[in-house]
């Protein structure tokens, strides 16, 4: 299937003040014209979350930490009666 081409004069819109912009799409239009960002952002987004995946796992990963404190708390908080 081929597009048919209609016989309208359109002028070719190369430069960015060709663009037609209105309030509704113009975030839209400068989100994309920085799309050398887009790289940085996945990868703080992606060392967040295994950062948080890490932190999950506290007896293994890159970070470990003593569970001691969290038995401590949990034995005060069982203490308190019902």
């Amino acid at each position: 299937m081929n597009q048919i081409a209609l016989p309208f004069a359109w002028p070719v819109a190369d430069r960015d003040e060709d663009f037609l912009l209105s309030a509704a799409n113009r975030a839209a239009f400068e989100h994309l014209a920085r799309w050398s960002l887009w790289p940085v952002m996945a990868t703080l987004v992606t060392v967040v979350i295994l950062l948080i995946l890490d932190l999950d796992r506290p007896n293994s990963g890159f970070i470990t930490t003593n569970q001691q404190a969290m038995q401590d708390a949990a034995a005060a908080i069982a203490a308190f009666p019902d």
